[in-house]
Order: structure tokens, then C-alpha cells, then sequence
């Protein structure tokens, strides 16, 4: 990213209306949802976590060197006593988490790693404090969580969705999400058994989560708007709480629901860990003192999974002091993931952006634009036919050339720096699409996408045209950014958890565009 932190110039951002096409080919070259609804009882509330921390215990876990509290990031995990560098804060055997990992437990065939842990957890609601995770479900926060679970954004309109987060990219996200999440309920046993109840008495059910989930243990669990709120929630959990690993196989082809082959040997499963869930997020690396992976086991394999058995295990990558919250991170996320699906905006967060252009296609285009309408494009009626025509393909020819020398430039330097996969394997994961970003983004501290400044540098011949360029952009995604926040105000005239947040979302994705205009 290229920062722009420096005052714009006193004299107009545009570029040069002497800026034509011929002259281009000479140019130079923290769960914070849970502090929102914080349970009314508090000494129900720490025998649920005493209750807890003893169930992880009684299955081979250590959970003594973190005790559950309350801070400025709401409910977390700080430290029981003085902890040195590199000590394991935190160990729970992976046999005590939740998993996607068997394929038998898919509530239908194809369904995604979400719709099964789904599933598993309403299974084991089901069951009452008869489940083996009951103490899990109890620490569990009660409410919806995320924006895209809300209630009342989940039954408006898609327009006013849209003008809630004033973020096409955002916007579309929620529509993709919200589309699972219906479709995931028709197609469970969850949906068929409670929102098309049958008069005579049912088969019994195959074992498995998706059969125990038609009977969700819960006072509203017959009517059909109880049971998607059910659902919702549960979905609003696995999205706030998974962690994203690679668990070595033995043997099979490595296939498993909702996951992907990442090599030979391994493959990608997602966890709900126990006690581990309610650890904090802070985006600075300076501040967290905690990092988390998984500690496989040689020669053992979980019963009936096929594969590796092992433990979740949090380390201090630095010394802590008793009382201090044990902070981790949830990856290198921007806010639109945060205001979704984990119902807080971290404070601050560097990796925050707001994307300037889809594409370096649409960068060249509107690049085009601008200088057809610096040059008066309106004004040239005298112009003959032909020399417009030469004029229009002497412009997709130099943009077709900027983009493709653009796009080698950039992807010769991947290809030559470090690789970030693996720092990538361990965020936890709301619902990744996995597709690669191409949008142009602007970011904190006044960062603009390099990726930007040299095509327009390569455009004009000049970086401060650029530079003025990128400015004139953010100026006018700015003014389009606050005339769509109006319309929120009037989309959402009552406040909420969600129309909050969403707020605040808006507000701090007008302040990057600020910084650069």
C-alpha cells in the first residue's frame, strides 16, 4: 500500500486536461458481542465457567493458568498467575471440540462446514443437560450475533440492506450468507421436521446431528419462525466462533464436509474449541500476547475420523502478568467480516479498507473518464467521426497495455516475496469464500493500493497525476459515501444492536476515504 498521508496540494486534484492518449505511449515509465448482552446473573454466570473450565479438565485438558472474566473488551480469559514466554497458556484435546470433520454427521449431502457444525450444535442442544457438550452450550452467548443475523436486517428488503451498510461488496456478502443460511434450514431435518410437522408419528430418525436436531430443545422449537431463529443463532455462533485448521490425514482420500484438500496429507477442518472461544481479539500485533495452533499426535488418530487426534494449544509469545487479558487474534480481517459475523469493529484496525475500484479494468476506465471530461470532451462537436474513433481505440489500447504491464508487475513481485499462507491457516474463520481479492483498496494511515498509483502512473506519464488521481476517487466514493448514509438514517430510523453497528461502520469507512480526499 502507498500512503498518501501528505496534505493534498493546494491546487485542483484532477488531472491535467493536457493529458491525451497519444501523449501515453511517450509517458514515464475481541468477542465484543458478548459485552453487549452481558447475562443478568453473575454468580450463574461464573458456575457456568467454573463448570466449564472442569469439563475441559476431566478430558485431558489445562485450563489453569487462564481464568474467565470481565474487561474492557467484555467477558475473556486473563491470566491466574505471572505466565513467562513461550509457556502453553491453554491446552484442549481436540477430541473435546466440535468438528466438521466427519462426512456422516452432513445434515444433507454437499453441505458446507457451517451448515454441519450448525447442525451439531442444535444437536446437542437437543439432548438438554444430557449432552456431552452441555457445559459448552451453557457458556454459549444467548443472543444472535453479527449484523448479517439480526433479526430485523434479515427480514428487510435488500434495498434497505444495501443502504443500511452503504457497501455494494458488503451488501452482496450479506446476501450470500443470508441465502445459506435459508437455504441450509429447508434442507435440514431441522427445517423439514418443525416447519412441516406431520400429523402421524414420524420413522425414527437416522442417528446423527442432522435427526437430533428436529428436536431443538426449546420453548418456541414448534412453530416455524422459532425454529429459523434457533437456526439463525446457531449459525451466528459457528461464524463468530470457528477456528480454521490443517489436520494431517492418514489413509482415505482426505475428503471431509464443508472442507478442502490443501495437500497430500492433510486436510482443512473447522473447530469449535471449548474454553479456547472466549478468548479476545486485539488486530495489533504489539498488544496480543497470545498466538494459537494445534499439537498433532504421532501415530494416533481420532476414533472413527480417520484422522490425526491432538490438542488445541495457546502459547504466550510474550511474558504476561497476573490479571492481564490473554488476547489473540482472529485474523487480518477487515470491518465489513467484524460487523457480520462477529457483531463488533475492533479498535483499532489496521487491516480496515474500502475498496476505490472492483478491478484495474474499471481503474482504466474511469481513468478514461476523467480525462475525456478534463479535455471538454462535451465541447469538440467540430470533431470529425473518424478522428473519435482513432481517439476511443488509442484509449483501449493504452489501458489494455497498462493493465496487462500493471498486472505482471505485481504478479512478478508475489511470486518473489513471502508466502502469508500459512499465517492465514490460523485465523478463525467466519466464512471465507477463498477467491482472490483483485479489488483497489484505500486503507489506514491514508494507504492507497500501489497497484493503483502505477497504473494511473502508467495512464498519465506521471506519478503526481496519479497521486492527484486516487485523490479525485476517494473524494467522490467520500461524497457518495455520505449521501448513502442519509439514506441509511432513513432505511433504519430505529435504533438497534445491529443499526449501531452498522453506523459505526459507515463512520469509520468514511474516515479512510477522508484521509486520502
Amino acid at each position: 500500500m502507498r500512503s498518501l498521508a501528505s496534505p493534498a496540494p493546494a491546487s485542483s486534484p484532477s488531472p491535467s486536461p493536457s493529458v491525451r492518449p497519444r501523449s501515453l505511449a511517450r509517458g514515464r515509465g475481541g468477542r465484543h458481542a458478548r459485552s453487549l448482552a452481558a447475562r443478568a446473573d453473575a454468580a450463574s454466570d461464573a458456575a457456568a465457567d467454573d463448570a466449564l473450565g472442569r469439563w475441559v479438565t476431566a478430558r485431558g485438558g489445562d485450563v489453569s493458568a487462564l481464568r474467565v472474566g470481565h474487561g474492557p473488551r467484555g467477558r475473556g480469559l486473563f491470566a491466574a498467575r505471572d505466565i513467562a514466554e513461550g509457556e502453553a497458556v491453554l491446552r484442549v484435546p481436540i477430541h473435546a471440540a466440535l468438528s466438521d470433520d466427519r462426512a456422516c454427521d452432513a445434515p444433507y449431502p454437499g453441505a458446507p462446514w457451517s451448515v454441519v457444525l450448525a447442525s451439531r450444535l442444535l444437536a446437542q442442544r437437543a439432548l438438554g443437560p444430557d449432552a456431552e457438550h452441555a457445559p459448552y452450550l451453557a457458556s454459549l452467548p444467548a443472543e444472535t450475533i453479527g449484523v448479517a443475523n439480526d433479526p430485523e436486517v434479515a427480514s428487510a428488503d435488500l434495498d434497505r440492506v444495501a443502504a443500511l451498510l452503504a457497501d455494494d461488496d458488503a451488501a452482496e456478502e450479506l446476501e450470500r450468507y443470508a441465502s445459506l443460511l435459508v437455504g441450509a434450514f429447508g434442507a435440514t431435518t431441522l427445517g423439514a421436521a418443525l416447519t412441516n410437522p406431520s400429523p402421524s408419528p414420524s420413522p425414527t430418525p437416522s442417528p446423527g446431528p442432522a435427526a437430533d436436531a428436529s428436536r431443538v430443545a426449546s420453548p418456541d422449537a414448534n412453530d416455524g419462525p422459532g425454529a429459523l431463529d434457533a437456526w439463525r443463532r446457531a449459525m451466528s455462533q459457528v461464524h463468530s466462533r470457528t477456528f480454521r485448521v490443517e489436520r494431517p490425514v492418514r489413509g482415505g482420500d482426505g475428503e471431509s464436509s464443508g472442507a478442502r484438500r490443501s495437500g497430500t496429507n492433510t486436510r482443512t477442518t473447522r473447530l469449535m474449541v471449548p474454553f479456547a472461544d472466549l478468548l479476545n481479539h486485539d488486530s495489533r500485533e504489539r498488544v496480543r500476547q497470545c498466538a494459537w495452533d494445534c499439537e498433532w499426535d504421532e501415530g494416533e488418530e481420532d476414533a472413527g475420523a480417520g484422522a490425526s487426534s491432538g490438542s488445541f494449544v495457546v502459547r504466550a509469545v510474550r511474558a504476561m502478568k497476573e490479571g492481564e487479558e490473554a488476547l489473540v487474534s482472529y485474523g487480518e480481517r477487515t470491518d465489513a467480516h467484524f460487523c457480520l459475523f462477529y457483531g463488533f469493529l475492533p479498535e483499532p484496525n489496521p487491516h480496515n479498507q474500502v475498496a476505490l475500484f472492483p478491478s484495474l479494468e474499471d481503474a482504466a476506465a474511469w481513468y478514461e473518464a476523467l480525462c475525456r471530461e478534463s479535455e471538454g470532451e462535451g465541447e469538440r462537436g467540430d470533431e470529425r467521426e473518424d478522428e473519435r474513433e482513432r481517439e476511443a481505440r488509442a484509449w483501449a489500447e493504452a489501458r489494455a497495455r497498462a493493465v496487462d504491464a500493471t498486472r505482471r508487475e505485481f504478479d512478478a513481485r508475489s511470486e518473489e516475496g513471502p508466502s502469508s499462507s500459512s499465517a492465514r491457516e490460523r485465523e478463525r474463520d467466519p466464512d471465507p469464500s477463498g477467491s482472490t481479492d483483485a479489488a483497489l483498496r484505500v486503507g489506514e494511515d491514508a494507504t492507497v493500493d500501489e497497484r493503483l498509483i502505477r497504473l494511473f502512473s502508467i495512464l498519465s506519464g506521471d506519478e503526481d497525476v496519479a497521486v492527484a488521481a486516487a485523490r479525485v476517487r476517494a473524494k467522490a466514493a467520500l461524497d457518495e459515501a455520505r449521501a448513502r448514509d442519509a439514506a441509511a438514517e432513513r432505511a433504519f430510523p430505529n435504533p438497534s444492536r445491529a443499526v449501531e453497528l452498522a453506523r459505526g461502520y459507515r463512520a469509520r469507512r468514511r474516515a479512510l476515504l477522508e484521509a486520502i480526499a
